[in-house]
């Protein structure tokens, strides 16, 4: 039986930042007393992002996939933030340009050689537009990080 990467403790509905730098700040934070993540975890995903942008723009929303190195994790886990308003971040293949970010997925594993199997899963997920609106209007984190763990494990038995 596969362990779950996410759960309710991982998922932040109608949270209101000011900036990306905010939002890294909390969920450094929370990661960390969580037991997910380390100590350098913070100036990591911050420096990071700066060098390796993650905004994604697909057809009819933005989204934001923010990781770093594995030897800042200490727990693999999808942290899910959906904002209540938007943040700017640089896009992944435009790195100069800036686009309005309203749904974040976290990403940390210890093994680096699952990274590009999990991103894979993940970007099936964050482009299913129907599964992004539904996660948007549930007003629970019990159902968002289910929606997901479904998600993710029938990707995980067709693709495996």
């Amino acid at each position: 039986m596969k362990k779950a990467i996410t759960s309710e403790q991982l998922v932040w509905i109608q949270q209101d930042f000011t900036s990306r730098e905010a939002l890294f700040s909390f969920m450094s934070q929370q990661l960390y007393e969580k037991g997910y993540v380390n100590e350098g975890y913070q100036e990591e995903i911050i420096s990071r992002e700066e060098k390796f942008p993650t905004g994604l723009v697909l057809e009819n929303y933005n989204v934001g996939i923010p990781h770093c190195d594995s030897q800042y994790v200490k727990k693999d886990f999808i942290a899910i933030v959906i904002l209540s308003n938007y943040i700017q971040m640089n896009q992944m293949d435009k790195p100069d340009n800036e686009i309005p970010v309203k749904y974040l997925f976290f990403l940390g594993l210890q093994d680096a050689n699952n990274h590009l199997k999990i991103l894979k899963k993940i970007m099936k997920v964050i482009k299913s537009e129907q599964l992004i609106h539904r996660a948007e209007n549930s007003q629970s984190v019990k159902e968002i990080s289910e929606l997901l763990k479904i998600e993710i494990e029938l990707e995980e038995k067709v693709y495996e």
